[in-house]
């Protein structure tokens, strides 16, 4: 009993819980009643309005989103170019080996090949 009218509360995880947010939290929890909002509805519209900021910065970012859509769109396209471009050799590949097109060995190896080149340029365009 005596911890809990003495010791402060602990701090709240600064990763989970946005700064602004865990002050609020945590003056709710005060030990001085001065140091506590003084209504209920005072404490849920200080909550609020701090809650509401990281809304704010969500809606700001998809208006950015559509305002420039297509910039984004050719982005995309550019950056798993390379994907698409090893998937159809790789399809190539197969229906050339699966005809007998291309000899067994050779297209086995080739095939080992492009899967090497698959994780490369699966890694670079994840990575860009």
């Amino acid at each position: 009993m005596k911890a809990h009218i003495e010791l402060e509360p602990p701090a709240l995880d600064r990763k989970r819980v946005p700064k602004r947010v865990a002050g609020v939290l945590m003056s709710a929890l005060a030990k001085n009643p001065n140091d506590r909002p003084a209504t209920a509805a005072g404490f849920a519209s200080e909550l609020k309005a701090y809650s509401e900021v990281d809304f704010l910065f969500v809606r700001r970012a998809m208006t950015i989103y559509t305002e420039h859509l297509p910039v984004f769109v050719c982005l995309s396209a550019l950056v798993y170019l390379p994907i698409i471009v090893v998937t159809a050799i790789s399809l190539t590949n197969n229906y050339f080996v699966s005809h007998k097109y291309i000899p067994r060995t050779p297209g086995f190896i080739f095939t080992g090949v492009i899967a090497l080149m698959t994780v490369a340029v699966s890694f670079f365009s994840v990575a860009v």
